[in-house]
């Protein structure tokens, strides 16, 4: 009885760590898939609206020789 306890408790720990491994991957490529979705977007919003951002004009003056 204790082997097949012990055992038992093997084969659970294992299923949870391999659980626990999918999981964490399946959630790491997720955030990266949103946030290469939501990078696209952006730059497709500034490609459609090409004065909404202003760039910064360089100074002379900022510039240190």
């Amino acid at each position: 009885m204790n082997m097949e306890l012990l055992n038992q408790f093997m084969n659970d720990a294992v299923n949870f760590t391999f659980t626990a491994i999918v999981l964490a991957l399946t959630l790491f490529a997720l955030a990266a898939i949103w946030k290469w979705l939501i990078g696209v977007s952006i730059r497709f919003v500034h490609w459609l609206c090409q004065g909404l951002v202003r760039k910064k004009k360089k100074n002379s003056s900022d510039s240190k020789i």
